[in-house]
């Protein structure tokens, strides 16, 4: 059976997120985030990685990538910079 990386749980957070798109409802709702989207979607991007390099050696993909681009994302704004490489910016 193929993993399940996104389930009905993401897309009612992502819903939910639309409706209430502010600083204070996302703080409450961030272990969902994190378990439903940041999680699911780390775990997609590494898993699929081996098999984007076999179609072009020019395609990356990997968890420090998926982390780079997610905290990216305002909601992040004033967590720890990228360029502490030791650190997930997003466990913070």
């Amino acid at each position: 059976m193929a993993t399940r990386y996104f389930t009905r749980a993401t897309f009612d957070l992502l819903k939910d997120l639309e409706e209430n798109n502010n600083r204070t409802w996302f703080q409450e709702n961030k272990h969902r985030y994190e378990e439903h989207v940041r999680d699911s979607s780390i775990r997609f991007i590494t898993d699929f990685g081996p098999r984007l390099k076999k179609i072009s050696e020019h395609f990356r993909a990997g968890r420090r990538l998926a982390i780079s681009h997610l905290s990216g994302h305002p909601f992040f704004e004033g967590q720890a910079s990228l360029q502490d490489h030791d650190r997930d910016p997003l466990s913070a």
